[in-house]
This record gives C-alpha cells, structure tokens and sequence, in this order.
C-alpha cells in the first residue's frame, strides 16, 4: 500500500486544473505530470434499501445516481456542491429469484480520478505495479481500470471529461 501510495501522492490535487494552451504547443516545455483526484469509495451492502435509508435519511446525503448491470446494482451518494462531488457508491448483489440477498462482503474500493488514465496506468507499471490496459469509453469521453494494492484492495482510475464551463 506505502509504494502505490507514494506512487500517486505526487499527482494528488484538490481540483482539475485547466491545461495551458501554451505548454500543449511548446514541444519545449515538460509535459505536466498527471492529475489525480478522490471520487469516492465503493462499499458492499446486504441491503440495499436499509442503507440508502442510512445514508440518504440518516446523513443526509443526496442520490446522485444509479447503475445496474447484470446481477449489480450500484446507488451514487453525495453531497452535491461541485460538478464532480466525491461520493459514496453503495454496492449490492441481486439475489436469484425466491432466494435471500447476498451477504456484504466487505468489499471496498478506492476510486480515483485522473486527467490522462493511459499516464497513470504507465506510471503505475514504473512504479512495479501490473495494472491491465485502460478501457476507453469515448461515448462518456474517458476510461478506467482497476488495480490491486499490495493488499489486495481495488483501486479504480477513471479519466473523466473535463467539467462543464459555468
């Protein structure tokens, strides 16, 4: 965990930057290095519904989102103050029909993100780490992929659109 830690510590920011015309043109000037940001942590639950009543009653966050896929259903949590708030992603397993739920395994995941995800994968792999290549998704205009820390828990890199001008 220390070596993936000091591998994307130098990249971390509070907010994107804007790139500077300037150095995308002066083949003179060092590329900057990539940028990383906290999206959010991912967590297993038992009960989907018991804990958006937590999260949502409880502590008062907002549904900023949802996501099924096969037997998957993810519920994004938030407190919407940015265009990319950092959010709580509420991961469940669908049972088959007539059967319990599945029990929470205590998964639980980083999620990151960055400005140039083929970087950070690069980055990653000098830093002796074997992430796999990056899906790019040109439709949602980025990519990701997972990687393992030391031990064993997920990381995923997600490479964003820039936000929206206001």
């Amino acid at each position: 965990m220390k070596k993936l830690i000091r591998a994307l510590a130098p990249l971390c920011i509070l907010a994107p930057a804007a790139g500077s015309a300037a150095a995308e043109t002066a083949p003179s000037v060092p590329a900057a290095p990539p940028q990383v940001g906290l999206i959010g942590m991912g967590l297993d639950v038992a009960d989907m519904d018991r804990a958006l009543k937590f999260y949502v009653e409880g502590l008062g966050m907002k549904m900023l989102g949802r996501n099924e896929r096969g037997d998957t259903v993810e519920q994004f949590l938030g407190y919407p103050a940015t265009p990319y708030p950092p959010m709580l992603e509420l991961i469940a397993r669908k049972a088959p029909a007539g059967q319990p739920a599945p029990a929470a395994t205590a998964t639980f995941k980083l999620v990151l993100s960055v400005n140039d995800a083929a970087a950070i994968n690069d980055q990653l792999k000098r830093a002796g780490f074997a992430p796999p290549p990056v899906r790019m998704n040109p439709a949602a205009g980025g990519g990701s992929f997972f990687v393992r820390d030391p031990d064993g828990y997920n990381v995923e890199i997600v490479q964003r659109p820039p936000a929206p001008a206001k």
